[in-house]
């Protein structure tokens, strides 16, 4: 099935909300499935969950834990999109729990805390250069926390204080 220029642009988008481009919908065409009775889906051409959209087989990135950064061997145990990337260890899961479950207006995941009444800006470095400098976060999410200098800010559910510092949630409240 040959998709036409019009149809792609027809609000097709990845998980960034960028357009696909022509090849990419017409491999998605092909090859996306969608199960409908857990509703997972995944490319019948390469096997890989869940459908890598916008790449075509073989341009998806190795996807790993947004908590723990092994690599995922199954499909996360949750179905939000925020949640995509978790293992499904028990302290990753306990993680996911605590961790807010929106995603930004760019398509990233928030790093805040679960029922937070605003979100985190986005710490992904891309997002974070094209901020006006005076909101410009001075870390990003591979940073590591300035109190437990363990994991990176990305790794668990962060707060943004208001002084603009940003740190694990966690580690806050164990220090205060």
């Amino acid at each position: 099935m040959e998709l036409m220029q019009g149809e792609v642009q027809k609000g097709l988008k990845d998980d960034r909300g960028n357009p696909l481009s022509k090849e990419a919908a017409e491999h998605m065409a092909k090859h996306r499935i969608r199960c409908h009775a857990c509703e997972k889906n995944f490319c019948a051409k390469c096997n890989t969950t869940p459908y890598h959209l916008g790449k075509l087989c073989g341009q998806a990135d190795n996807q790993e834990c947004r908590f723990c950064l092994e690599e995922l061997k199954q499909p996360s145990p949750s179905m939000k999109p925020a949640f995509k990337n978790v293992c499904r260890k028990g302290e990753c899961f306990n993680e996911m729990q605590k961790s807010c479950d929106k995603i930004l207006p760019c398509g990233h995941h928030c790093i805040g805390s679960a029922g937070e009444k605003q979100c985190m800006p986005c710490l992904e470095p891309e997002c974070i250069e094209k901020m006006p400098e005076k909101n410009r976060p001075n870390v990003n999410k591979d940073d590591y926390c300035s109190i437990c200098y363990c994991a990176a800010l990305g790794q668990q559910p962060c707060v943004q204080l208001g002084c603009n510092h940003i740190f694990h949630v966690d580690c806050l409240k164990k220090n205060v």
